[in-house]
């Protein structure tokens, strides 16, 4: 299992809810609500990595 998925499963991402988060060689990288700047920075700061980016539910988790 890639451990980005890993990572997002494990964790307890309450604090994080209605934000996005972005995940990077299993760690919470950036989290916020303002997805496009998120990626800039990431892209920049991890420039030969593929960030996992989630959007943390309110209220329960849905994985689809």
């Amino acid at each position: 299992m890639n451990g980005n998925f890993n990572c997002f499963l494990k964790t307890d991402l309450q604090q994080f809810a209605g934000q996005w988060v972005i995940i990077v060689n299993e760690k919470i990288v950036k989290n916020g609500k303002d997805i496009k700047k998120m990626l800039k920075e990431v892209e920049e700061e991890y420039p030969k990595t593929k960030p996992l980016v989630a959007k943390v539910p309110e209220n329960k988790y849905y994985l689809l």
